[in-house]
Formats: C-alpha cells, structure tokens, sequence
C-alpha cells in the first residue's frame, strides 16, 4: 500500500477536505492514518471512513486515543488571564522533561521540569510571563522536542 501526506490546514478556520483511495484486498486490512502538527503534537479534527456504492462494509473500525501520540496541548489558546494547561500526550510515564517558555526574541522568560510520574498536565498561570504577546513553549525529552505558539492578549 502507498503513503501520501496531508496537507489540509489553510487557516485557523478552514480545513481542507482530502480523499484518498485505497484498494484493499479480501480479509483483513489495518489502514493507519496519522497527521502531526510542526510540533509533533496530534491533530485530526474529523474522519470519516466512506466507501464506494456496491463495496463492503468494513466490519469495525478501530481507533487510537491521542494519549497514545506524543506530542503536547497548550489550552485555552489564545489566553488573557488566568491558568493555561500544558498536557503531555504519550511521553511515557517515567523520567523527567523540561518545560520551557520563549519570547519571540527568543530569551527564555520560564523553565521548569516536569515530572512524567505526576499528572499529565501542568498549569501555569499567565501573569508569570509578563505581559501579552506571542509566546513558543518547547518541550525536551529525551528523544524528542515538542514546540507549541502561544498567544497572550
């Protein structure tokens, strides 16, 4: 079976509809579909499995949680005041990660580590970050780094 790529965002308010053909043969058939962010993180919005008139039916369709992706989920983003939540999906749950907050102009403005043993999401209040703007949250492990914006108004 071939691989093709996604590329569906347009806008913050527009996806793009892919189709995508795929020929399967009698029996069972696994079909995995998988679309990250520039920051590793999960991203599908919606799926919808559709088949040709006269085909088959699948007879079940099985999914994977996005815990099982790792990647992180900065919310509520855009953000003014109050806590935002870091969750970390699929990391382990072992060992330690940095958690790091740029500044456009790339100075460090807030670090700290998290421990994989505690819960999945931190918060940090946004007041702590000095003002409003454009922010980059990095995430080091240590097989991977995880990059999210975050906007503060």
């Amino acid at each position: 079976m071939g691989q093709c790529e996604l590329w569906a965002y347009r806008h913050l308010a527009t996806w793009a509809v892919v189709e995508i053909a795929a020929n399967l043969v009698v029996g069972s058939n696994t079909v995995r579909l998988t679309a990250n962010t520039s920051s590793g993180g999960p991203n599908i919005d919606n799926l919808d499995l559709c088949t040709n008139p006269g085909a088959r039916q699948a007879a079940s369709v099985e999914s994977l949680p996005d815990s099982v992706l790792p990647g992180i989920e900065v919310y509520p983003n855009p953000i003014s005041q109050g806590l935002l939540n870091i969750q970390l999906h699929g990391m382990g749950s072992e060992g330690q990660v940095e958690l790091s907050i740029y500044d456009l102009n790339g100075l460090e403005i807030y670090q700290t580590d998290i421990s994989l043993s505690q819960a999945e999401v931190s918060q940090l209040d946004v007041a702590e970050l000095g003002g409003s703007g454009m922010y980059l949250i990095k995430v080091n492990t240590p097989g991977h780094n995880y990059t999210s914006k975050l906007l503060v108004y």
